[in-house]
């Protein structure tokens, strides 16, 4: 850029006699000055709202906290496409502060604390609270009211410092969950069965883990792979139950990448996890590796991906190796028109500290068995700017060694005669596995009345053909029928109102029968049945703000505010009858 200043002075006299001719060249000179224009940043700020980088069109519906059973967790999740976005609606004035508590009905409690830094350009970091807690009691089927609370908390901190293109983090932090296995005993000891005195007090309910947890990584953000890439690092966890269960894990990984060209880009993962047990659970160990490499093609409207992953899963007394084919095809041929293709597959850990995230009321020390897990998925996805979107998919997914979860329930017999009376053991559950082949059709719509009012619809249908063992079927508890209507109206960043059903369709399960007279024991199968469920929650949340002046006039002052939001919410399961 350039400026140009002109300067022009002139005499003149005040009467002819004084009039003057310049000379020429004296003070009619045209000057030209230039200077090459250098952009400044006299103060840098972060958004402390990250861009939404999943590439999806579809949002998904913010996380709450509710009573319901908890959601399936099947593996063949499929994750609608959108470009990348921030929310100005969510945007507020950097704050490195954050609260939010909440109450509930039944009696419930919410605790969500962060503080962050907002303004180092050459990293960041912060530390975080999380808690739930849900105090209600349950009514068993004997008509006992007995505690059921449980609750889940985390703290921990984060950091990370770029030099240039590469950088050092980490993270550290610590978890305390608590469940209660309500109206039930807690162990198997036939002692406990004999006399009938089952203790069923919260303190003998109680089930809890800890886990202190950490990450350390180094290397490049795999933002542009114009460059070479390479990242490496470890994470570790020590987990342990009530009834010392011990396990600690060790994953260590390697990433490299780099693109050739502006379409073609390559990357390779590799990764080695170690699973150790201690304490009561000493005897159980794994070792995984995991090779993937992958190849990238972006041709304007037509995204290509081929790759593999081989998994080899050594635990001293055996060994066995996996191999999943990689494969995605992705045509933008619109922004509402985008058809996709795509095949994956993963190897999942089921040692203690995996299953008890799956199912936490598992009895104590049971282990899963590792599951491959095979999918292959096609869909349609597109939007009208931001006020619409769906997506229509269906697939067909392959599980090796599917877990399930079995129900234990114990029969205790009568006093001289063949009469069993029913007494819980405890809400513990054993664990089985079988090969299933899933096939699913599903929907997402969501939809935008200007900025304050969204609803997000979906509904999916899967069916299952679990392999017979010794020609006996298996019912792994899974529905067919799943769906969810969401509802959402924000005032003016003030209030937001939330309310919504999810509906989980008739289940099977089976259940493990343990028949005792108080000297032996001996097992057998049942099946249990639960009818439709519907879960109709509401909620509102209500935020104050406070700020400096400068910051209404558009100013940044990340410093001077906090943000505070009061949460409120009732829900409530309402059950087909029998």
């Amino acid at each position: 850029m350039k400026k140009t200043i002109i300067l022009i002075a002139a005499a003149v006299a005040a009467c002819p006699a004084w009039a003057q001719k310049p000379e020429e060249g004296d003070l009619n000179r045209q000057m030209e000055v230039t200077r090459d224009y250098e952009p400044t940043v006299n103060e840098a700020s972060k958004l402390n709202v990250k861009p939404d980088m999943n590439d999806t069109v579809a949002l998904r519906p913010e996380v709450t906290y509710k009573i319901h059973p908890n959601p399936i967790s099947y593996g063949f999740e499929v994750t609608p496409i959108k470009p990348v976005s921030v929310s100005l609606d969510n945007y507020r004035q950097d704050r490195p502060l954050y609260l939010k508590v909440g109450v509930g009905v039944p009696f419930q409690s919410v605790v969500d604390a962060y503080f962050s830094s907002t303004k180092n350009v050459n990293g960041k970091w912060g530390v975080l609270v999380n808690h739930y807690g849900s105090w209600s009691d349950r009514k068993n089927d004997n008509g006992i009211k007995t505690p059921a609370g449980q609750t889940f908390n985390r703290i921990g901190a984060y950091g990370e410092r770029r030099f240039g293109r590469f950088g050092i983090g980490g993270e550290l932090g610590y978890d305390y969950d608590k469940i209660s296995r309500y109206g039930y005993d807690t162990t198997w000891t036939l002692e406990n069965f004999t006399g009938r005195n089952i203790d069923a007090s919260a303190s003998a309910l109680r089930q809890n883990f800890s886990t202190v947890h950490g990450k350390i990584y180094f290397g490049h953000a795999f933002e542009d792979l114009s460059y070479f890439n390479i990242r490496f690092g470890a994470e570790g966890a020590y987990f342990q139950d009530r009834f010392d269960m011990k396990e600690a894990d060790v994953k260590t990984f390697l990433d490299l990448g780099k693109r050739f060209g502006q379409r073609h880009g390559v990357t390779l993962h590799a990764g080695y996890d170690v699973y150790k047990g201690s304490g009561e659970l000493d005897g159980y160990k794994d070792n995984i590796l995991t090779v993937r490499p992958m190849y990238r093609l972006q041709g304007g409207k037509l995204e290509f991906a081929l790759g593999a992953n081989y998994v080899l899963d050594n635990d001293g007394d055996r060994s066995e190796s996996a191999f999943f084919p990689l494969f995605e095809l992705k045509w933008r041929a619109s922004d509402g028109f985008t058809p996709y293709l795509k095949i994956d597959g993963e190897y999942l850990n089921y040692g203690y500290r995996n299953t008890v995230t799956w199912n936490p009321y598992v009895l104590q020390g049971v282990t899963g068995r590792n599951t491959s897990e095979y999918n292959g998925r096609i869909g349609i996805r597109g939007g009208v700017s931001s006020s619409f979107a769906y997506h229509v998919f269906g697939g067909v997914s392959r599980y090796l060694n599917m877990n399930y979860g079995l129900n234990a329930y114990l029969m205790l017999l009568g006093d001289g005669a063949n009469v069993y009376q029913a007494l819980y053991q405890g809400n513990v559950f054993g664990v089985s596995q079988r090969d299933v082949t899933m096939w699913t059709i599903g929907a997402e719509l969501e939809g935008r009345i200007s900025g304050a009012f969204g609803l997000l619809f979906n509904l999916q249908y899967r069916g299952y053909d679990v392999k017979k063992i010794e020609d006996q079927s298996a019912h792994i508890g899974l529905p067919n029928l799943t769906a969810g209507l969401a509802l959402k109206y924000n005032y003016r960043d003030k209030l937001l109102l939330k309310a919504g059903v999810d509906v989980y369709g008739p289940r099977d399960f089976d259940i493990l029968f343990m028949y005792t007279d108080g000297a032996s024991a001996s097992a057998g199968l049942g099946r249990t049945h639960v009818d439709m469920q519907f879960d109709v929650y509401f909620g509102a949340d209500t935020t104050f703000r406070r700020g400096s002046a400068c910051s209404s006039k558009g100013v940044t002052w990340p410093t001077s505010g906090f943000t505070v939001t009061i949460s409120t919410a009732i829900w409530a399961s309402i059950c087909s009858p029998a």
